[in-house]
């Protein structure tokens, strides 16, 4: 993830805080030539009673709104559910 040309953080490097969505605006995604800025939105869904969750949350988007995102993403992740 990038922003400028000095400021360059690695997605595993993101201290994401469980329950907190972050979204990044504007950033570039690879280090490739050719592709636009986007926004990022980085999210770690909260530990609840015994169940851990694994992993985060990295969605590439072009939408403003981080609650938007996530509801689009959850009704994406219900449908591949069903097929």
């Amino acid at each position: 993830m990038k922003r400028s040309r000095k400021n360059q953080k690695r997605l595993k490097d993101l201290q994401l805080v469980p329950g907190v969505k972050v979204l990044h605006k504007n950033v570039q995604i690879t280090k490739q030539k050719g592709f636009g800025k986007f926004n990022l939105l980085a999210y770690k869904k909260r530990d609840y009673r015994q169940h851990k969750v694994k992993g985060s949350w990295f969605i590439i988007t072009n939408l403003s709104d981080h609650n938007e995102v996530i509801k689009l993403y959850k009704k994406r992740d219900g449908i591949e559910a069903l097929q």
